[in-house]
């Protein structure tokens, strides 16, 4: 670009343009600043020099170039993106010596540049998951269903799924995973009838991430007791997985690799806020009357719902991760 009546050349694609080698300039032009502002005023000196800015991926019709004036001149760089770093190179040329002599002026700069094509930047992929909920099933309360065909066939998507994909990491159970009652114990037969027998091991390789549904409490022994250490589907080793992985009612796991958080939170308080007349604090959790302590199992959901709200807050506030994965039985809306 030499001036104003010479830089009319029209790119065919955005110029990603970088410098290879820059010389130091010659003390007659002054160490001048480069910077992605709206307006900034230059002195140059009274030599006639003509001021050309490049930016990185600025098409060079874009750039507003003026020729001195007695008080200096103005130059006004377009704005680049945000993502765009804001790298300038400067490049000075003697009009003068271009447009009046027959030889050619000395360099006072060099510069080597190198063009690419502009292409997208390659996302690499982290990784995967899946997500199921309300899969429970016991023959005696779904009378419309007289075998585990509908559960098998929901287990061998998953492992084809799985396979598809090849980069699972963990699976979101969002609850109700025992019809009708949950279970009673980490020796309840349903383990085994329910889950270990009808999801393949392949499908259980990954962890489970769990929070409890409203059918899950009705004989769970943590309905009725404030000990996480007293519930039965309550599992605080992650590479236990002949059982659901749920460390507390309300827990948080790390994923640094992927860049995220997942948080599990026991909302059951709110099982009727289908329910749109109903005030929120008029809202309980309605199931407690299938267990053997209801006024105990009422106090346990409402403190449980309370310390849901607050590590959602508390995570929101430090995750130090780009992304929350968030999840419940009962959504908040």
């Amino acid at each position: 670009f030499l001036g104003p009546g010479l830089a009319r050349a029209q790119p065919s694609s955005v110029v990603d343009v970088r410098p290879i080698a820059v010389p130091a300039l010659p003390p007659m032009f002054p160490a001048l600043p480069c910077c992605p502002s709206n307006k900034r005023r230059f002195n140059p000196g009274a030599h006639g020099d003509t001021f050309v800015a490049l930016s990185p991926g600025v098409p060079p019709n874009q750039l507003k170039v003026q020729a001195p004036t007695s008080g200096g001149f103005k130059l006004c760089m377009v704005s680049i993106a945000a993502t765009v770093l804001a790298v300038c190179m400067v490049a000075f040329v003697r009009r003068s010596a271009l447009l009046n002599s027959t030889t050619p002026a000395p360099p006072v700069a060099q510069f080597a540049f190198r063009s690419t094509s502009a292409e997208p930047p390659v996302k690499v992929r982290r990784g995967s998951f899946l997500v199921i909920g309300d899969w429970g099933f016991d023959e005696k309360s779904h009378g419309n269903v007289n075998d585990t065909d509908c559960q098998k066939a929901i287990a061998d998507a998953m492992e084809r799924k799985m396979e598809e994909l090849g980069d699972v990491q963990f699976i979101i159970n969002v609850g109700d995973s025992f019809y009708p009652s949950g279970v009673k114990s980490k020796d309840d037969p349903q383990w085994d009838t329910k889950w270990r027998n009808i999801f393949p091991r392949t499908v259980r390789s990954v962890p489970w991430y769990s929070v409890y549904g409203n059918h899950d409490y009705h004989i769970d022994p943590c309905s009725c007791s404030s000990d996480p250490a007293d519930c039965a589907q309550v599992n605080w080793d992650i590479d236990d997985r002949d059982y659901f992985y749920m460390p507390g009612y309300n827990w948080y796991k790390a994923h640094p690799e992927l860049n995220l958080e997942v948080v599990g939170l026991d909302l059951n308080k709110y099982f009727a806020g289908w329910n749109r007349s109903m005030k929120a604090s008029d809202l309980v959790f309605e199931d407690c009357q299938w267990s053997k302590c209801k006024q105990d199992c009422l106090g346990n959901s409402d403190a449980r719902a309370i310390q849901g709200f607050n590590l959602f807050a508390d995570r929101f506030e430090h995750s130090p991760f780009k992304n929350l994965l968030v999840f419940s039985h009962y959504p908040t809306d």
